[in-house]
């Protein structure tokens, strides 16, 4: 059944929180030109409250997205490390955005998002021109560490002082391609690093001396597009690529296992994937062709629900995904900056179906 755009907003906010699985469809509500996204770079997002971080080719853009229907860009920041071909990504924490692109790692004061400056930058000797890099946060322990993953490698970098960000080591983990970007998340004292080669675990209990202790081949990587990873908080993790999503078990993250695959039919070879959680046991996947939405509540066995065209993907270029504000999708791609409502289809079609009565009533 489809339904009808006007969906009354207000009834549908408080139904995604105990979202039944299956239950999750979207429509796309708002586009924005950020002015730093390039069609071969795509790009990536990060949702902080009513803030959306946006990292693309040109830089990047700080987007107020308090009122998601009418998300308004109030700062773009030169950051100084961002490639057209191979774009970057940004993590927040707290008053802090660290950016990393094909031309190093940037730090950027976002105290006040409306006014967010570059403060320090740092040489990882992992990144490279044409494909970009991942920035992965680590706040534990009382200081701030980076995980920074490139074309050539894994490097950590302390940030306890912004300004002046330090790498503390490197190391080889032999899944990454120097056209493909990469991606990491922590299991512990594990990093798990997803490439176009496949998924590696680095031992990270010493941030000086990072160790390789195990890898497999997802069979999902390819060498030019990127690859993402993301935990479900379970022992799994969902891996991205150009050639589907697999589905890894890594409750022992010393005996990773691939349990699960799906074609998603949004990804490209050349450009790889997102992915992002949302609630009901729901996974949002993005890529060059789009916006999927899975039913991952049976992990061997994730199935591919709908597909939504978001209208800033690109092909070479790919396209980021973040969840935020509650119930929306947040897309940046190669042609800009979407914004997807997501519902309870199931309430949506009672929705319509109860105006629809009213309408013939009166």
């Amino acid at each position: 059944m489809d339904v009808a755009v006007g969906i009354a907003v207000d009834a549908l906010l408080p139904t995604l929180a105990g979202i039944a699985r299956g239950q999750l469809d979207g429509k796309p509500v708002a586009k924005l030109n950020t002015g730093v996204l390039s069609h071969s770079g795509g790009g990536s997002c990060e949702v902080v409250g009513p803030i959306a971080y946006v990292a693309g080719g040109l830089g990047l853009a700080v987007v107020d997205v308090s009122d998601p229907t009418k998300p308004k860009k109030l700062k773009t920041v030169n950051t100084g490390v961002l490639s057209h071909e191979g774009a970057g990504t940004v993590g927040v924490a707290h008053d802090t955005a660290f950016v990393a692109g094909g031309l190093g790692l940037a730090v950027v004061d976002v105290s006040d998002p409306a006014k967010a400056k570059k403060i320090g930058s740092c040489d990882t000797g992992v990144l490279c021109h044409n494909s970009g890099g991942h920035v992965l946060v680590d706040a534990r322990g009382g200081s701030t560490l980076l995980f920074v993953t490139g074309g050539l490698g894994v490097a950590v970098v302390d940030a306890s002082d912004r300004a002046k960000p330090k790498k503390l080591a490197s190391v080889d983990t032999g899944v990454l391609s120097h056209n493909g970007s990469g991606h990491s998340a922590l299991v512990g004292n594990h990093l798990l690093v997803a490439g176009g080669l496949g998924l590696a675990v680095i031992d990270v209990s010493d941030p000086q001396k990072p160790q390789k202790v195990k890898s497999i081949n997802t069979t999902v990587g390819t060498h030019e597009g990127g690859n993402h990873v993301i935990l479900n908080g379970s022992g799994l993790a969902y891996v991205a690529g150009g050639m589907g999503l697999a589905v890894i078990d890594v409750r022992d993250p010393l005996a990773p296992a691939k349990i699960g695959f799906v074609d998603t039919g949004v990804l490209c070879h050349n450009s790889g994937g997102h992915a992002y959680l949302a609630p009901g046991a729901h996974l949002l996947v993005s890529g060059g062709l789009g916006l999927c939405i899975l039913d991952v509540s049976e992990p061997a066995a994730p199935k591919k629900l709908r597909t939504i065209n978001t209208g800033v993907a690109s092909r070479e270029g790919g396209m980021g995904v973040a969840f935020g504000m509650g119930k929306y999708a947040f897309c940046a791609g190669g042609l800009g900056f979407a914004v997807v409502e997501l519902f309870d289809v199931v309430v949506a079609e009672a929705v319509v179906v109860a105006a629809e009565g009213e309408a013939k009533e009166s």
